[in-house]
């Protein structure tokens, strides 16, 4: 019994936060520290956090995740 507990609280601390996430694929980020324009990045939003930042190859998207083509757009922190 307590090993079947311990999965389905290990379940749900790894695996339903990962359900939840948001990828935005081949954005243009805007590096305001840098004052420069960095393209062909995958932004990782999991819940409401920005989680991960990679360049578009390096990063592999899981099936099952909504996925918002960010091609032509600009990403840049709020104001």
């Amino acid at each position: 019994m307590k090993n079947k507990i311990s999965f389905l609280i290990f379940f749900s601390l790894v695996a339903i936060p990962s359900l939840c996430q948001t990828y935005i694929t081949n954005v243009t980020i805007v590096d305001v520290d840098k004052q420069k324009l960095i393209p062909g990045q995958t932004i990782t939003i999991t819940g409401d956090i920005i989680s991960e930042i990679h360049g578009a190859k390096k990063i592999k998207i899981p099936a099952g995740v909504t996925v918002i083509d960010g091609s032509g757009k600009f990403l840049m922190p709020g104001l």
